[in-house]
């Protein structure tokens, strides 16, 4: 899981809190990376996604989330991308 964050955002510092918040409730060792987009790594990454205003959260490389999502939300997203059966 991604965050793609600005030192500047007022809104960012909350969407990494509920970030936190739900990867201590999910029962799976899941890794966040927390991406500065003001740094060369975050500017590919936001050409990559696609992303056009932070904060957003990236599931599987390919799922954002766009601004600060409520825990519920964020939760039902990770369990819908991450926790699915495979089919196969």
């Amino acid at each position: 899981m991604e965050l793609l964050y600005s030192p500047v955002c007022p809104h960012c510092p909350k969407a990494r809190e509920v970030l936190l918040e739900v990867l201590e409730e999910i029962d799976r060792k899941v890794c966040l990376e927390e991406v500065n987009v003001l740094s060369r790594e975050g500017f590919e990454r936001v050409k990559r996604y696609g992303v056009k205003s932070v904060p957003a959260v990236i599931i599987n490389k390919r799922r954002k989330i766009v601004g600060v999502p409520t825990k519920e939300r964020l939760l039902k997203t990770f369990r819908d991308e991450v926790m699915k059966p495979r089919v196969g």
